[in-house]
């Protein structure tokens, strides 16, 4: 995959954040910086899709294909193997930590002490701005194997 072409599926959901939360203020609602650390989330979750499938074998490795295909087994890279497993990983963190995310943007309460250094909102974007690091490394690993 290109530079390119990485740098728009990378900066796409940033776009239409901004385009959210532009739409958000013009309609003067109150919570619209509410909805940033679920989409940050969600959008690290669909950059994570692509990580969980398995690439296919090169054709110049055919003939080991062929010769596995009379035996049912299925030839794969290790290395593939290991990300696709680690992309489940997230993948089923994510989506635990996003309905988490999504709990603290409705109004619930985690951090209920008013001496702590990070409040639930720091926590929120913390969750979010990691989950989305982790699926672009992810994604990136997977490209370049």
């Amino acid at each position: 995959m290109s530079r390119l072409y990485r740098l728009l599926l990378y900066i796409f959901p940033c776009t239409l954040w901004g385009l959210e939360w532009l739409i958000r203020t013009g309609m003067l609602d109150p919570g619209a910086n509410e909805f940033w650390p679920p989409a940050i989330c969600s959008a690290a979750l669909t950059l994570l899709l692509p990580v969980i499938i398995p690439k296919q074998v090169p054709k110049t490795e055919f003939r080991i294909q062929v010769r596995h295909a009379a035996k049912n087994l299925v030839v794969r890279f290790i290395r593939d193997e290991v990300t696709v497993a680690l992309g489940l990983i997230a993948l089923i963190i994510g989506i635990t930590f996003w309905s988490f995310c999504l709990y603290l943007s409705l109004g619930g309460k985690f951090i209920t002490s008013p001496n702590s250094l990070v409040g639930d909102r720091h926590l929120k974007f913390g969750i979010g701005g990691i989950l989305y690091i982790t699926a672009v490394a992810l994604t990136e690993v997977k490209e370049r194997q």
